[in-house]
């Protein structure tokens, strides 16, 4: 869309606060629902109530430019952490889930369509 190859596109709500920081035109004509839609979904034993108990642990999300990453930073940023309070990993559409499931991470950010 933004190099002018598409007459119309169609993308979730957070992502033109993205595209418009690499210097890409978006027009938004209307955002449906209210709120995001990451969920952070964590391992019942590990008693993770909130973003702040993530301090020190491994969280997955899909990407480093993924809407479901910003989300996680400011969900982070929304109890006084930053990206450096915890050991994020990019994992990749697989990898997201299946590192949570082996327990080499204590929880993931990710989209509950399950992208």
């Amino acid at each position: 869309m933004g190099a002018g190859n598409a007459v119309i596109g169609g993308a979730i709500g957070d992502t033109p606060i993205i595209a418009r920081a690499q210097g890409i035109p978006v027009k938004a004509v209307a955002v449906l629902g209210a709120g995001s839609l990451t969920q952070l979904v964590s391992h019942k034993d590990e008693k993770i109530e909130s973003p702040r108990e993530l301090k020190g642990k491994t969280v997955t999300v899909l990407a480093y430019t993924d809407t479901t990453y910003y989300a996680l930073l400011g969900m982070l940023s929304k109890v006084g952490l930053t990206k450096n309070d915890v050991n994020i990993q990019a994992a990749g559409p697989g990898g997201v889930w299946q590192q949570f499931a082996a327990k080499r991470a204590s929880a993931m950010a990710r989209c509950p369509t399950g992208r």
